[in-house]
């Protein structure tokens, strides 16, 4: 007897389609969900961003508006969501603060379960944001029918923010890559990239040009291991606000010609896999899927001791871990790393090991089985 199919269908709120991890996140997760069980759909606010490409063709996305320039644009994304939501059985903010907000306040009307996304410390995350946001969360996050945290760092910062977020309505799910994919996309060839034809060390990080990536230490680290004799390259990956004052940087210490801000890479895999070391330096993140994504390609990582990182590399036996903000530390974390080699074949190997665990296989139906739960009532 054929085994009957049914669909639950889901609308994923998002900002826009930029480059960040909760899109990508976003893109894979409505790529993995069993399409014989949901029918995923994805509206997003505003149509801008570089993984608009990468949306599946077999998955449905509602554009609210071409761009937005105003608060009336704002209120016409949000009356559109209110329009499309009804025909939804739930509704997934995924993205902190307004995508949930929006989210949220459709679901109410159409009393629908509303689950928020939340990807980062918010304890953290909310000081860098208007004190509004802060009113929002508290608000608006204690009655969601379901909280979904990228580590257990993350659900912690929550509960602490807001007390009010009852126990059972908040859970802990790892991020997760398509290892294989990874693998795969890493095999193309790099055009026009001088660092590899160089026989010199290549560091590589990969991040939105902001303040909370620590950027700017790790430039200073790298200025310091240059300074103490050995010949380096850095590549930073991503595009952000900062570009400015991070080349303005690089040049007044004198390292502009040894590193490589080429902006947003379609691929930074091959990038990442020439490498000979992946460095993390935020000051608070999170997840930090990119450190999955390194591991994955046998490059050993030297990341901060902020939330997600941590977990990842579990207290350092995956990885080497330092204080965020701390020049020095990198720079002698960085430095070991590269006259070892034995250490960094034997991270690369167990890195490799323990990526396993944030596959789409092992991650992917928790996300199935919550989201059946949800439907049947017994996550709210």
């Amino acid at each position: 007897m054929q085994q009957k199919q049914y669909s639950i269908k889901i609308l994923f709120v998002c900002r826009d389609m930029g480059g960040g991890g909760a899109e990508r996140l976003t893109i894979d997760l409505v790529r993995n969900l069993n399409k014989d069980r949901f029918k995923p759909t994805l509206f997003i606010m505003e149509k801008r961003g570089r993984l608009l490409d990468d949306i599946p063709s077999d998955i449905e996305a509602i554009f609210a508006t071409e761009k937005i320039r105003s608060k009336y644009d704002y209120l016409i994304c949000l009356l559109k969501l209110i329009l499309y939501a009804r025909r939804y059985q739930i509704i997934v903010g995924t993205l902190e603060l307004t995508p949930t907000y929006y989210a949220w306040l459709a679901g109410l009307l159409w009393r629908k379960p509303v689950l928020g996304w939340v990807h980062i410390a918010v304890d953290k995350f909310l000081k860098h944001r208007k004190q509004f946001h802060t009113l929002l969360f508290k608000t608006i996050y204690p009655r969601l029918n379901g909280i979904i945290c990228v580590s257990k760092a993350v659900c912690r910062s929550a509960r602490e923010l807001c007390p009010k977020i009852k126990s059972d309505r908040i859970q802990v799910i790892y991020n997760f890559i398509d290892i294989e994919n990874i693998r795969d996309k890493s095999l193309e060839r790099i055009h026009d990239n001088p660092s590899y034809s160089e026989k010199i060390p290549v560091i590589v990080a990969c991040g939105r040009l902001h303040y909370q990536k620590g950027f700017d230490v790790l430039i200073r680290a790298h200025a310091n291991i240059i300074r103490n004799g050995m010949k380096l390259k850095l590549i930073i990956l991503g595009e952000g606000g900062a570009r400015r004052q991070l080349v303005a940087l690089a040049k007044d210490i004198g390292v502009s010609g040894s590193i490589l801000m080429p902006g947003f890479a379609d691929n930074p895999y091959s990038i990442i896999r020439r490498s000979n070391v992946f460095v993390l330096s935020s000051r608070y993140e999170g997840f930090g899927l990119v450190v999955c994504e390194a591991m994955a390609l046998g490059v050993p990582v030297i990341a901060t001791e902020c939330e997600g990182p941590v977990e990842i590399l579990k207290d350092g036996k995956y990885g080497i871990l330092i204080p965020p903000d701390n020049e020095q530390k990198l720079t002698e974390a960085i430095e070991s790393l590269l006259k070892s080699s034995k250490l960094r074949e034997e991270l690369s190997k167990i890195g490799k090991e323990r990526v396993k665990l944030f596959s789409a296989r092992n991650i992917v139906p928790l996300w199935d089985r919550m989201f059946e739960d949800v439907v049947l009532n017994k996550y709210v």
